[in-house]
């Protein structure tokens, strides 16, 4: 099912689940998602500064959140947006300096999320990430070098492989680069999906680049 680009988006309690095409997967014409944009094939929010945190003297920034996977009771949701799609840092605005917006992306592939990598399935899932930023950076005036991508766990990868990708600065915290130890038992369900060490794959793109990035792990 997987293979065949369908994701899981209900299970009901007389025992039969329900898939859906990706591509066909709409979660922003409900209302309860209104918040919720599309670029493309990608689901993600954009959340502007508030009035008190816009200042006509300093640039337009942008802090890229790359969703991790959902630690909680929501890991096997059958609830797409709930499983892939964690919100966390929700007042991470009041943190920032001021003219940040903030990206939330979704990683809205195959069961659990790939990574924010390329699939069989979703062969060009990295370029569109790639073009939702650049179009973010067009919309809100801001230019590259005041970018930060930022991620824990999977998002973490997601954001080194991203800003390897597009030359952008990265904070990543505890990024699962070597995904082999969860293939064992396939909880994340990727084994036959992505290749589970990603080093080459973000040092390959690495070449050129003159941003720093900052990996936080223990």
């Amino acid at each position: 099912i997987i293979k065949n680009d369908f994701i899981l988006i209900s299970h009901h309690r007389d025992g039969y689940s329900v898939f859906m095409k990706r591509k066909e997967y709409h979660p922003e014409r409900l209302k309860a998602y209104s918040d919720l944009r599309r670029h493309k094939e990608m689901l993600y929010t954009l959340t502007p500064p508030s009035p008190k945190r816009k200042s006509a003297s300093v640039p337009n920034r942008l802090l890229v959140l790359f969703a991790h996977m959902n630690g909680g009771g929501g890991y096997d949701s059958s609830n797409v947006v709930e499983r892939l799609f964690v919100q966390y840092f929700a007042d991470v605005q009041r943190s920032l300096v001021k003219n940040v917006y903030v990206l939330r992306i979704a990683d809205l592939n195959i069961s659990h999320g790939s990574y924010f990598t390329n699939t069989a399935n979703y062969p060009d899932y990295e370029d569109q990430i790639q073009s939702l930023i650049k179009e973010t950076l067009y919309k809100c005036d801001i230019q590259p070098e005041n970018v930060v991508l930022y991620g824990g766990s999977k998002g973490g990868a997601g954001a080194l492989l991203h800003g390897a990708i597009g030359n952008y600065k990265v904070v990543a915290g505890d990024p699962i680069i070597d995904s082999s130890v969860y293939n064992q038992k396939d909880v994340h369900f990727v084994k036959h999906f992505k290749e589970a060490n990603m080093t080459n794959m973000i040092v390959n793109h690495l070449r050129g680049n003159t941003h720093k990035m900052y990996i936080c792990a223990y």
